[in-house]
Order: structure tokens, then sequence, then C-alpha cells
């Protein structure tokens, strides 16, 4: 979704850093890929012709510390209404940690190169049909009220970390969410049930004492939905 051109000077900003510049995830914002691609260009200068890189998805599942998938299930499972964001039927892709760890290791032990996007899963799977199998892990009442893209940009719904899996489309971040993995699904990368990952991840999440680091607190959320009620 990014222009050559805009990458490509990013990447030119990043390659320009120092590594005492301080640049962390959390710090290098819009350089990420510029950062990624000139550290693939890296690799593949030093080892040529032996070297995997690998463009994952968002990783999801138990241990999962960014809280973008673990936030769904852990406030769906809490039941009552949900604040689901955007249209019910648009795409979403994803991978649980322990699929993709299993592959690489694989692609590692059979010695292959090559560039590889490596999310899934391998079917289409909608923003609704996660919540829902999200219901039925946890077995709670949830229910899930769609408020509108325009609603939510005009309340600043930060995308992604307040809300995450959902991105405007005015961001004009295109095809975010349908990336060909058709390569790494050919060599091996496979996927468990949605309902296995997110059973997994909400046993891991009530183990947790700590505040998730993404997602709608309660409050504003139930302010947002009554916001939404009030126009409809």
């Amino acid at each position: 979704g990014i222009p050559a051109c805009r990458l490509q000077q990013r990447g030119r900003e990043a390659e320009g850093r120092e590594p005492g510049d301080g640049i962390i995830a959390i710090t290098y914002g819009e350089m990420y890929g510029g950062l990624k691609a000139r550290c693939e260009l890296v690799v593949e200068d030093e080892m040529p012709g032996r070297a995997l890189s690998v463009r994952a998805g968002l990783i999801v599942g138990p241990h999962d510390y960014s809280d973008r998938f673990t936030y769904w299930v852990r406030r769906v499972a809490e039941g009552g209404e949900v604040l689901a964001p955007g249209e019910s039927d648009r795409c979403v892709q994803y991978v649980d940690v322990r699929d993709l760890a299993d592959w690489l290791v694989h692609m590692a032990e059979t010695g292959q190169t090559g560039t590889f996007n490596a999310t899934g899963p391998a079917c289409r799977v909608t923003m609704e049909e996660l919540l829902r199998a999200f219901r039925e892990a946890s077995g709670s009442d949830a229910s899930f009220t769609w408020v509108s893209e325009h609603f939510l940009k005009n309340a600043n719904v930060v995308g992604w970390t307040e809300l995450p899996l959902w991105l405007p489309k005015e961001d004009n971040i295109v095809n975010f969410f349908s990336v060909d993995c058709s390569k790494a699904i050919r060599s091996g990368l496979g996927f468990r049930p949605l309902l296995e990952t997110a059973r997994d991840t909400l046993v891991w999440n009530k183990t947790q004492k700590r505040e998730l680091s993404a997602g709608l607190n309660r409050v504003l959320e139930t302010e947002l939905l009554r916001a939404w009620h009030q126009i409809l």
C-alpha cells in the first residue's frame, strides 16, 4: 500500500540512523517498512542465495503482549454489548505464533531460501466470523454492535491500537488484510483451528494480572456505544 518511492525514502532515513539513536519497536513508526526492507537487503548481501526472509502478518496466540488479538478474545469473553468496528464482512488475517514457529523451524531445517509472506489463515475469515468464534470459545453472551468507520474517525478512535484489527479504509492502507501467502502455504505453513487459538489465548490471558496494552477501556466503549445509539 506504500508507494515504492516513499518506502525507499524511509529506507534511506532508516539507514542513516545510528544504533545508539534509541530506535525501538515503539518509536520507529513510519520507518518500520524501510528498516525491514534494509534488513532483508543486508542479510541477502551477506549471505547471497542463502537467505530466508519471512514477512509475517499479525502474530497472535498465548504470550502475545501486543494484545491486539488478546483484547478481542478477552472483551468478548466478558460478554454484554461489544463495540465492533466498521464493516462486519471485511477480511482479517493473522497467524498463530506456534504455527509460524513450526513452519520457520521446518524451513530452516530443510534449508529453504527466498522471500515469503507468512500470515493466514488459508481460507477467508471476516471480522464477524472472528468475533463469533471468540464468543463460542468463551461461551459468553456477547452481542456485537457494528459502528461505522465515519463515526469512529469523528470520535478520534485510533485504529489498530484502541480498536485492534481495524484500519479505516480512508487511511489508504491498501490490501493490509489480503496478503497472498500461497507460496508459504505450498512450503508447509499450516494453520490450527481459530477456536483452538482463541481458547488457548483466553486460558493464558486468565493468568495475567496486567492491564492490556491495546483496546478500548470499558468506560470509553460505553460512551461510544451510547452516542452511536443516539444517532441511529
